[in-house]
């Protein structure tokens, strides 16, 4: 089977369900089973990347095995105010 040419219409998702069951199955399986790992740290920046994989791996690993680590963001402004 040959792959699908990159369009824009390969971006469109058509059962977001299977997909999400998916994803979720191949982190537990690889987190859990490969690594006997059992929960997850999550660096959250605030973008829309780090967002989906802790909505992933909550529903992957529950929500009380996923810690998130907020990074600060600091405005050059606000750090010339303090000085």
């Amino acid at each position: 089977m040959s792959k699908p040419k990159f369009n824009r219409d390969i971006l469109k998702i058509q059962d977001m369900e299977t997909l999400i069951d998916q994803l979720t199955t191949r982190i537990r399986e690889d987190i859990g089973t490969r690594h006997n790992r059992y929960g997850a740290v999550i660096g959250l920046s605030g973008g829309i990347d780090s967002s989906v994989c802790m909505a992933l791996s909550a529903k992957a690993f529950g929500p009380k095995n996923v810690w998130l680590i907020q990074r600060a963001v600091y405005r050059p402004v606000q750090i010339l105010r303090q000085l």
